[in-house]
């Protein structure tokens, strides 16, 4: 890896980086939040579940909560991404959205939604100044965000296959319960093999990579919202030590949670007026 610029603003349920990485990284990761990826300055591919959706310039990709998502190692990723919190979204658009989509659905690919022209200004401007740029940044991406094919009323999703959608939602809330794997085994009505396949199906890994995925997460926020030291923040999620925290945080998010602190910059969110 010979480059590695990141940067994060956040504040309250949103949100905002711009990242540019090399081979090797990103690899299969999951946010509790909606995510909106915009591409950057050349084509690149990324995974959801598995399944590749090809990316041009001024792309935005939307990513469910709990989608299990990574980009292709052979490429440069360059992208600038908003994370909103569920609830928070849809505070911001007065709409709903689609609690699970196929991998392919067209619905949560916008082609163009900025232009070539608007690509070239927003990346030169992030290249010049990361932290300047960021009340323009998120201002023009949550604009475009807000108007996303996801959140346009009349939709219909196409449902991805995997578990029927009652089981899917008692899976859902184990999931945020405090002995998630407990209560997934407790699911009843299917033997372990078909609920092992149906939920790799429907999330994109199997149940205990699922609930990693969700504990990596809590520990961002946490690097990202408080000034605790890793060793705590380690042991409050359930590390074995900061070491164990540091190596799969550094597998999941390209650099070790030190340097991800270290490029946060806590700004005032730049949000358009609620509706």
């Amino acid at each position: 890896m010979r480059e590695v610029w990141i940067s994060v603003h956040s504040e309250g349920g949103i949100e905002f980086a711009v990242s540019a990485v090399h081979a090797g990284s990103y690899p299969e990761h999951l946010h509790t939040t909606v995510e909106f990826l915009l591409q950057l300055h050349a084509p690149g591919v990324a995974l959801i579940r598995g399944h590749p959706i090809l990316l041009q310039p001024g792309d935005l990709l939307a990513i469910l909560p709990n989608e299990v998502h990574a980009r292709d190692p052979s490429l440069l990723i360059q992208f600038a991404a908003l994370e909103i919190e569920p609830g928070e979204l849809r505070r911001l658009s007065g709409a709903d959205f689609p609690d699970t989509l196929a991998p392919d659905d067209p619905v949560r690919l916008w082609r163009g939604a900025l232009a070539p022209g608007e690509v070239c200004d927003l990346e030169r401007a992030i290249r010049d100044d990361l932290t300047g740029v960021t009340a323009h940044a998120q201002r023009r991406i949550l604009e475009r965000a807000l108007g996303h094919p996801l959140l346009r009323r009349g939709i219909r999703p196409r449902r991805p296959a995997g578990l029927p959608q009652d089981v899917l939602r008692q899976a859902r809330a184990a999931l945020d319960s405090a002995d998630g794997l407990d209560q997934l085994r407790s699911i009843s009505g299917f033997n372990e093999h078909y609920f092992i396949s149906a939920f790799r199906q429907s999330f994109g890994l199997p149940p205990h990579q699922v609930l990693l995925g969700r504990k990596l997460d809590r520990t961002r926020v946490a690097v990202i919202a408080t000034s605790s030291r890793l060793v705590d923040i380690a042991a409050a999620q359930g590390f074995y030590d900061q070491s164990h925290l540091c190596r799969l945080f550094k597998r999941a998010y390209a650099v070790s949670p030190a340097i991800y602190r270290q490029n946060v910059h806590l700004y005032p969110t730049a949000l358009p007026p609620s509706p």
